[in-house]
């Protein structure tokens, strides 16, 4: 399964800030690491945005980036002001455009491959990619050892080059796995199995779920087998895309949705001075009219443990995220989910209703209509949960 729908890769920028005025490459382009073009550092694809330069001279232009050294751009002619549709190829490695992804690109080979912060393995780690994640890429290094800018977490972070390339072959991977004879590299193997299953079609990721089950059935793992065999019956009971028949109904019957002390919340909010009791006031507030949540009269509240949406008329707090600590919690077929609720516990109350998993932070969403409700899990308890709308 998909754990994100990977339609449209947008390009990176070199740079977060950008200029009024943004050069684009005509044809790729060769890029350099001193003024005078003697050191080749790696090629830009066509129609890169280059969105931080300084001109030098009409034969040069310097291409600034963050945390790392300038790069050169002595080919001059191959830069217009103007973005084309039409353009060559990207050059190789880079894998020009195709039917599932809109940019040239190239994909994650490891297990669990790490996002840094900065461009180095000192870095802060900001979280980890599954094996075959799709990579939009602009500039390609020469050198193996460089750092490389990826789109995470609505912004941007570093991976090394040298775990990017083709896409890991399914196939390829379960022969390796069935070949090993040590159990270290039969893990490796399995995980990657698991890995790219998860960013795979749904009818490969159970087989590969399956695998692994099996593999970490033989280790004595019975905590991994346990979630593994519910994120496998999950998944075999996901609804159809767009039908959240069984979620309306619980709706109706005032059986899904967030709750405070045990009650559930009401279809049109919690009252005001029920909030103030078991929560006292906020700490902060706030009415972002970027916000497509908010409707007239309503902007956000945010508690110790809860962000609200008020609406300033009807004097009510409907809840937008909680922390699952003290009285808060969400209600799913007579069912309280509070801080202690396991992973494997909150998959047999939601089967039947969850509808996208991450697997790698635990997060698992149910839809309802035009919006998406999150619960995060940490450390095997639920940790939070939160009310996602569509924009």
């Amino acid at each position: 399964m998909k754990t994100l729908v990977h339609t449209l890769l947008i390009c990176l920028s070199l740079h977060a800030v950008a200029q009024a005025q943004t050069l684009y490459t005509t044809n790729p382009t060769e890029a350099y690491k001193d003024k005078a073009g003697t050191q080749k550092a790696g090629i830009f694809i066509s129609n890169a945005h280059l969105s931080y330069y300084e001109k030098i001279n009409k034969r040069l232009i310097q291409i600034d980036r963050d945390y790392e050294s300038p790069l050169y751009i002595v080919d001059t002619q191959n830069l217009s002001e103007y973005y084309t549709d039409d353009s060559p190829e990207a050059p190789a490695p880079l894998i020009e455009l195709d039917e599932y992804y809109g940019s040239p690109h190239l994909f994650t080979t490891v297990a669990g491959l790490k996002v840094r912060e900065y461009p180095s393995s000192t870095s802060s780690v900001l979280g980890t990619v599954l094996i075959g994640t799709p990579v939009a890429m602009e500039f390609y290094p020469y050198d193996k050892n460089a750092w490389v800018p990826i789109p995470y977490n609505e912004g941007y972070g570093y991976v090394s080059v040298q775990y990017l390339g083709e896409r890991p072959v399914m196939s390829e991977l379960i022969q390796a796995y069935k070949a090993a004879t040590e159990v270290s590299e039969q893990r490796k193997y399995a995980e990657r199995i698991l890995e790219l299953g998860w960013n795979s079609e749904d009818a490969t990721t159970q087989k590969a779920i399956q695998l692994y089950i099996d593999f970490a059935a033989k280790q004595d793992e019975t905590d991994k087998v346990e979630l593994l065999k519910m994120q496998l019956e999950v998944l075999k009971a996901m609804p159809k895309m767009g039908d959240s028949s069984k979620v309306n109904k619980l709706i109706k019957k005032g059986q899904f949705g967030f709750a405070l002390k045990g009650k559930i919340e009401p279809t049109d909010g919690f009252d005001l001075d029920w909030i103030h009791t078991y929560l006292g006031y906020p700490i902060d507030e706030s009415a972002n009219l970027e916000d497509c949540a908010l409707g007239d009269y309503e902007g956000n509240s945010y508690f110790n443990s809860a962000e609200f949406i008020t609406h300033d008329l009807y004097h009510t707090y409907k809840a937008r995220k909680m922390d699952m600590i003290n009285q808060n919690g969400f209600i799913i077929d007579n069912h309280l989910l509070e801080q202690y609720t396991t992973e494997t516990m909150f998959l047999k109350i939601a089967k039947g209703l969850i509808t996208t998993i991450e697997p790698l932070t635990h997060t698992y969403y149910i839809a309802v209509e035009d919006v998406l409700y999150g619960f995060e899990f940490y450390n095997n308890e639920l940790l939070r949960i939160e009310l996602i709308y569509y924009c």
